[in-house]
């Protein structure tokens, strides 16, 4: 008896612990994007208020004035920034960034590498975005994106490694292998986010049957190809 209950007392100890460590490396996870992010909006705001120096000492001596400076700095940031992306979206600040992309960051991969991440997650957050699909594994199917066609029959698909939605790598394909997910881009996303919860309510109408039966059509605004009608 007494055996029993060290025994059950061990494994309420190892429960306890088990449950500690994971949470206490949940909250890290939570916190350090968090931090970065801190950091870096701290970094840009010391730019910004050294930048706006002579115009923050136009401003009253006093203790609100004073306090007021980050905030004035962050918003002239944000105000900035909305600008900036006016100004890119404009076919000579499309040239602009082209220039400065080729000419300073054209041999950096790190800034490639970001600046994909970064059309990746804009791709994913605005817009009806790219197509859902499943690909076939080896051990079964694989959520997957079709970014674009490559000709009739080929395409290219994005495959995210879960829980993360723009990491992953690009395989080119054969459409007929395809089965396509009757849902938008970002629930799909959340689902990847989620280690897969809710596929089941996402692919209950989905062909789940290995390749070599027909697959289900691909949809029609397969980005870059203009498909035959059926």
């Amino acid at each position: 008896m007494q055996d029993s209950d060290e025994k059950a007392a061990t494994r309420r100890r190892a429960r306890m612990a088990g449950f500690v460590k994971a949470t206490l490396f949940g909250g890290l996870i939570f916190l350090l994007p968090l931090g970065l992010i801190g950091y870096l909006v701290g970094k840009a705001v010391g730019l910004a208020v050294t930048a706006g120096e002579p115009v923050f000492r136009l401003l009253p001596h006093t203790a609100f004035w004073l306090a007021m400076i980050p905030l004035l700095a962050l918003v002239a940031l944000i105000v900035l920034a909305l600008l900036a992306g006016l100004f890119a979206r404009t076919k000579t600040g499309m040239r602009f960034l082209d220039w400065v992309e080729t000419s300073l960051f054209g041999g950096v991969p790190q800034y490639q590498f970001m600046k994909s991440m970064a059309e990746g997650v804009a791709k994913m957050e605005s817009g009806p975005g790219w197509q859902p699909v499943l690909v076939a594994g080896a051990a079964g199917w694989r959520i997957g994106f079709i970014v674009e066609a490559v000709n009739a029959d080929w395409a290219a698909v994005f495959l995210p490694q879960s829980p993360s939605a723009t990491v992953g790598e690009v395989v080119i394909c054969p459409t007929s292998t395809l089965r396509a997910i009757p849902d938008s881009m970002a629930h799909v996303t959340a689902i990847l986010k989620r280690m897969g919860l809710g596929s089941a309510e996402a692919l209950q109408s989905v062909d789940l049957s290995l390749p070599g039966q027909v697959a289900l059509p691909i949809s029609e605004d397969v980005p870059g190809r203009d498909r035959p009608a059926v």
